[in-house]
């Protein structure tokens, strides 16, 4: 990717910090879809109540709800997905034996 090695060559933030920046991009977008998804509501329910019909009204508002949650639920699953795929500071790693996080911090 052509805008991966352009970030990478930049002094402005180190390779070990750069999934931050992937995560918060995974985040922002998330973000813009469920705004989206919001403006598509928004007019699909302007649409919908100039009909005669009340069940698609009903239809509309009872799908926002969850159609909202799931695309904070999918954008917030694919951010963690990333974001556990990049090793973890000693002082993040999980202690079974000792049932507590281990290590000195950073």
């Amino acid at each position: 990717m052509a805008w991966q090695q352009w970030l990478e060559q930049g002094d402005w933030i180190q390779r070990q910090h750069f999934w931050v920046l992937e995560v918060f991009t995974i985040v922002f977008v998330t973000l813009v879809a469920n705004w989206l998804l919001k403006r598509l509501f928004t007019r699909l329910d302007v649409k919908l109540r100039a009909t005669r019909n009340l069940w698609d009204d009903v239809l509309l508002e009872a799908a926002r709800r969850p159609a909202e949650f799931g695309v904070w639920l999918l954008g917030i699953a694919w951010a963690a997905g990333w974001s556990t795929s990049v090793p973890l500071p000693r002082c993040w790693r999980w202690s079974r034996r000792r049932a507590m996080w281990a290590g000195s911090c950073c």
